[in-house]
């Protein structure tokens, strides 16, 4: 009778990632506003592709007991995935006020999901948010689709953006990590 397999850690990098992104953003905000003033620059159109990505969590398994094992452990005779994880690439885009925006949002994972920018009232002008993206699943592509909108930057500051399609199994929308799938939107006077 062999051991019974231990459980599967949870991996927090796509946490720590976001958190290091942020922090990283707020600096270079903080930076820029401590430079003394220039002549004043000129509005340009920034374009970005944004990818919904996927990584994967790795574990060790071993191949005689038939049971997972620490990723480093001497047990671990090979790797193999255990969990995955979504998220924005790339993570954090960076433009300045009076630009404006031109943002392909793709999506080549199997479900939908979509792009919604999450700020207050006069922030940006134009159209921040998509609807679904459809995925391999639902749109029959074998690269998904994409959607391209545009908006104006009006106020410095950092934004959050997110995955704005709930969780729904049954019909291909999202995955179960909905709630991780963050990146931000850096705005320099």
């Amino acid at each position: 009778m062999s051991a019974p397999a231990p459980a599967a850690k949870v991996s927090n990098v796509p946490m720590i990632i976001g958190a290091l992104a942020l922090v990283l953003a707020i600096a270079a905000l903080a930076w820029t506003a401590m430079q003394p003033s220039a002549a004043p620059r000129a509005p340009v159109v920034r374009e970005f592709v944004l990818v919904m990505g996927e990584g994967e969590i790795l574990a060790g398994y071993n191949t005689t007991g038939g049971y997972v094992v620490p990723i480093d452990s001497p047990e671990a005779d090979e790797e193999m995935v255990v969990g995955e994880f979504h998220r924005w690439e790339p993570g954090v885009l960076v433009a300045y006020v009076g630009d404006t925006i031109r943002l392909t949002v793709r999506n080549p994972r199997s479900n939908d999901h979509s792009f919604s920018m999450q700020a207050e009232p006069g922030a940006f002008s134009g159209v921040t948010s998509t609807g679904d993206i459809l995925g391999r699943t639902n749109s029959g592509s074998p690269t998904g689709t994409e959607q391209v909108i545009e908006f104006k930057a009006l106020s410095p500051g950092v934004y959050k953006f997110i995955c704005n399609t709930p969780h729904d199994h049954l019909n291909n929308k999202c995955d179960e990590d909905h709630s991780r799938m963050v990146g931000y939107l850096v705005i320099l006077a």
